[in-house]
């Protein structure tokens, strides 16, 4: 799979050893220690092998070096000496510091370049392997290439020799409870997008308009991220969609809007738990922790106390979630917190203080403290009396914690004679603070008392800590409730903003969309105009699983096909869409090619960024997938490119039979009959006039039944500020490269 994120419960990697059952996980030296622990604890419940490994075997360009030995078996298409036009289309092979293989290994992959088409063998194959999974996902590659050459070196204990193991396929893995939607998909449909301004620090400021940025109005840390999450991996478990939409259709309600109010409110008192609750049990914790584990508890409970008496969600999902929180073990712990520390002393004096009537040992030390100020000035008039009365002076006896008790002198002459027994510290100013045999008595008696106080203190904040180990799962699966619950709120708000409709959700491959809008674009105008889809995957489908979308440019094909996209990925999210109505089949895959994402990073052309894309829907592809190609040929000759995409429709129509919205200019496609009309596609376009007398293009944003057959280029041109006379002239050269003569009205 993908480079992607986990939850600090390390969910995604439970949920993929569990449902890929592996009889061995091997591990790179460098994974989080957490992750180690929560892996190696499923292997153990499960009887499974786990085996640590060097992180120098996962770096990324040790792992090219590995992943270009494959050699694959006879089902997947080799590369010839006519596929050189490829040599930029894998990623940059870079060293780091970690990699310590040595240079000839790489080098002798580089030589042979007749052999292999001035490539090598590394960029060769790794062209190969780009057209079945992403070569440009570096932990992914990193892990594939750390587990072959830890099963390279195991089959070397049997043969004294490190060979290839031999492998007889590569595919990208899919989580069975999430759809598949790669990082370029989440791009170019803006899902997310980030565009950090120079002159912003501000991580909401660097993110510009996005489906994550439009929906995201969560009130906690934890929701924030499970929001993002759930971005990043939509349901395709129809269940919890629908009990998604369930709860979301409950929060948008206006007959709860008081009590989603007011658990917003609660809400917002609740910190990054997680992080409190950690340095807690590692003693690193203070009064900031304890102040916001209590608060998140009661704030829980008074979200409980909202939800099991809102009207229509005593029998949600969430309900009964929220119902078995907060045990009474964890009520017992939550008052005694509150019953033991101080926290106004707390706040005052920047540590945790325990409360008194807590500890008869800490009650006796404060009372001995208390009073201290009257023993120390009866000592102090005692000290005075035996002193010579000839050397006038200030005298009081002092506490310092850690130092004891001092005499302190403020001569007020000159020749001030030290009794004997007197020992000087240090002085300050014109003060000296000498110990007497006066305090020694007083430091054998009381002590280091405030030392003595902050000990005692610990020691009792100390048992809380040992009884948080106790409740701290507890904590977690309620904070992970009311995360969920914070994001359903989010959604439902998002609903009632932006006029979202709850979509029905089917088992069949459908997508019926009735005046359905781009939930971004709308943003931007005065007036959206609304339109409709129909499709249905699979050959035996009621309606045509592809449509064929043309028209002029600027007239909205884009924005429509990721419309379809993004209302889909709303749907599956748990959010409401906006459409007038929506029945929306569970997508499995979503595949685009609609943004070509250049960078250095991905040394190749567009042409072959489009081609590893699209390779990748016609290989994955199910009549449960969504595909959404824009343009998909327009890097190459345009004869060359029409017939690619008429190749890819008639495999898609013939083959998977994916629900498919393909958006194109080649009008080649229907003039030269490049596809087929007898094929079941369904035609449309974006409807354009031209103004009478002006001859302006009118762009009406309406699709409509039937094909386009002209870009309307020249009036693009003109509308854009391009000159006339070159208009013109290009609207001559069509005219001749169609008809092979001159226009009529020619000079």
């Amino acid at each position: 799979m993908e480079d992607t994120k986990d939850t600090v419960e390390w969910d995604l990697a439970v949920l993929l050893m569990e449902q890929w059952d592996p009889v061995m996980v091997v591990m790179s030296s460098q994974s989080q220690d957490s992750m180690v622990d929560k892996v190696e604890e499923w292997c153990k419940q499960q009887g499974k092998l786990f085996e640590l490994q060097p992180h120098k075997t996962f770096a990324q360009s040790h792992a090219i070096l590995r992943l270009s030995e494959l050699e694959l078996d006879a089902q997947h298409p080799a590369l010839t000496v006519e596929s050189s036009g490829l040599e930029q289309s894998v990623p940059a092979l870079s060293r780091t510091s970690d990699d310590e293989e040595e240079p000839d290994r790489f080098a002798k992959y580089r030589q042979g370049d007749d052999e292999f088409a001035g490539m090598g063998k590394i960029r060769l194959t790794m062209v190969k392997l780009g057209c079945w999974v992403n070569v440009h996902a570096p932990r992914a590659i990193s892990a594939a290439g750390g587990l072959m050459t830890f099963l390279s070196r195991r089959d070397a204990l049997d043969s004294f020799e490190e060979t290839m193991v031999p492998v007889h396929g590569i595919e990208s893995m899919q989580i069975e409870q999430y759809m598949l939607i790669n990082q370029d998909a989440l791009q170019s449909l803006a899902v997310f997008d980030y565009r950090p301004p120079a002159s912003s620090n501000n991580l909401k400021d660097k993110e510009a308009m996005s489906l994550f940025a439009l929906l995201r109005s969560t009130v906690t840390p934890l929701g924030h991220k499970l929001l993002h999450t759930w971005h990043l991996r939509p349901l395709v478990n129809f269940d919890l969609i629908k009990a998604r939409h369930d709860l979301v259709e409950i929060f948008s309600s206006g007959l709860n809007r008081d009590a989603c109010d007011r658990m917003t409110k609660a809400m917002k008192r609740i910190k990054n738990i997680p992080v409190h609750t950690k340095r807690l049990r590692r003693g690193r914790g203070g009064i900031k922790e304890w102040r916001a584990v209590v608060d998140a508890l009661l704030a829980a409970n008074e979200i409980k106390q909202q939800i099991v008496t809102m009207p229509g969600a005593k029998s949600s999902t969430i309900a009964h979630q929220v119902a078995g929180m907060i045990s009474w073990e964890l009520r017992e712990f939550q008052n005694d917190v509150l019953r033991t520390i101080d926290f106004d002393e707390s706040k005052e004096v920047d540590r945790v203080c325990v409360r008194s009537g807590i500890d008869e040992e800490l009650d006796s030390l404060r009372q001995d403290f208390h009073e201290l100020q009257s023993v120390l000035a009866a000592v102090a008039h005692h000290v005075k009396t035996t002193m010579d009365p000839r050397w006038p002076c200030q005298l009081e006896v002092q506490y310092f914690p850690s130092l004891g008790f001092l005499t302190c002198i403020n001569p007020l002459g000159d020749g001030f004679a030290v009794p004997q027994g007197w020992n000087m510290l240090f002085s300050a100013e014109e003060t000296l603070y000498y110990k007497t045999p006066e305090t020694a008595r007083l430091d054998e008696e009381y002590g280091d008392i405030d030392t003595n106080i902050q000990a005692r203190e610990l020691v009792i904040v100390q048992e809380l800590n040992e009884r948080m180990k106790a409740v701290d799962g507890e904590i977690a699966k309620i904070m992970g409730v009311i995360a969920e619950v914070d994001c359903l709120m989010a959604l439902a708000r998002a609903a009632v903003a932006h006029n979202l409709v709850r979509p029905t959700m089917v088992q069949e491959p459908l997508l019926e969309i009735r005046h359905g809008r781009h939930i971004l674009q709308e943003q931007f105008v005065e007036r959206y105009i609304a339109n409709d889809t129909v499709l249905c995957g699979g050959p035996d489908g009621s309606h045509h699983n592809m449509m064929i979308v043309t028209g002029a440019n600027g007239s909205g094909k884009s924005a429509y096909g990721k419309q379809v996209a993004l209302i889909t990925i709303m749907a599956q999210i748990g959010s409401f869409v906006p459409a007038e109505s929506a029945t929306i089949g569970v997508v499995d895959k979503i595949y685009t090619r609609m943004q070509t994402r250049e960078s250095v990073s991905k040394a190749a052309s567009a042409f072959m960024i489009d081609l590893s894309q699209v390779s990748l829907a016609l290989r994955g592809a199910t009549p449960r997938s969504l595909v959404i190609l824009d343009e998909f040929g327009k890097g190459t000759l345009p004869a060359d490119g029409a017939g690619l995409l008429a190749g890819v429709i008639e495999h898609l129509i013939n083959g998977p039979c994916p629900r498919t919205v393909v958006l194109t200019h080649f009008h080649e496609l229907f003039t030269q009959q490049f596809v087929d009309d007898s094929l079941p596609i369904l035609h449309c376009h974006m409807k354009t006039e031209l103004a009478e007398g002006t001859k302006e293009l009118l762009y009406l944003y309406r699709l409509t039944p039937g094909k386009s057959l002209s870009s309307n280029a020249a009036e693009c041109a003109l509308a854009h500020g391009i000159p006339k006379d070159v208009v013109e002239r290009a609207k001559e050269v069509r005219y001749v490269w169609r008809h092979g003569s001159n226009p009529p009205n020619a000079t």
